[in-house]
């Protein structure tokens, strides 16, 4: 399995974490990728001792930290199925794409269906119904997955203020297509883990901490789950 994130300079010390959580816990068993959207955060990169690490091919122009909801997100989260499509395109493995504000805990790759071409974390629902989380998704390596990534790529967005997450849910919808969700207890959103506090009462292979803005928010979050390995 492929892992995938990726980041700008203001996001990196979360991609640096990741990446650390990553070889705690399985490092072995699978590769993460972490795609670098700026030369201040490739070159911070490159001190890592972490082979795989690579430059997308297209800049976002952003490098500071942007929260949710502010242009320099929706501009930075442009890039995310581009990227994700170009690593479809050419790896032989799936790709699990993670956003950096994730902890894991044990290896995700055991609870996922063998037939189902995308399995996605489930965001609280909002008035559409179910809300799939862009944030952590695995995708099987298919030629259903590349034509619906490469779709997902050419798509416009509806407004400035819209986004990857809203841009997928909105697709599938108008598409009537199936998405097949990963377990809500394994695969915890910020809201249930965090505010819930499911972390502790159930057991978790990943915890996203978003429903947390601005950096130091999702930080004190991953070290209250135990998830902070980033020292310096």
């Amino acid at each position: 399995m492929t892992f995938l994130t990726i980041t700008n300079f203001g996001y990196v010390d979360l991609a640096e974490n990741l990446a650390l959580n990553f070889q705690q816990t399985f490092m072995s068993h699978h590769r993460l990728i972490v795609d670098c959207m700026d030369e201040l955060s490739l070159s911070r990169a490159a001190t890592w001792k972490f082979k795989n690490i690579r430059v997308c091919d297209t800049v976002s122009g952003y490098r500071d930290f942007a929260e949710y909801g502010t242009t320099a997100f929706q501009e930075v989260v442009k890039h995310k199925f581009p990227i994700l499509h170009s690593h479809l395109n050419h790896e032989n493995h799936d790709v699990w794409y993670l956003d950096g504000d994730i902890g894991i805990f044990e290896d995700p790759a055991k609870y996922i269906r063998d037939n189902v071409n995308v399995q996605m974390q489930a965001d609280e629902p909002n008035q559409a119904g179910t809300n799939w989380c862009t944030g952590c998704f695995v995708v099987r390596n298919t030629a259903e997955s590349r034509l619906l990534f490469s779709e997902l790529s050419k798509c416009k967005y509806a407004s400035d203020t819209s986004n990857d997450q809203r841009l997928f849910n909105g697709f599938v919808r108008q598409n009537g297509m199936d998405i097949c969700g990963l377990d809500v207890e394994r695969f915890q959103n910020g809201f249930r883990a965090i505010n819930c506090n499911w972390w502790v009462e159930r057991r978790p292979a990943i915890v996203h901490v978003n429903y947390r803005r601005g950096k130091k928010r999702k930080i004190d979050a991953l070290m209250r789950c135990g998830k902070w390995f980033k020292t310096k």
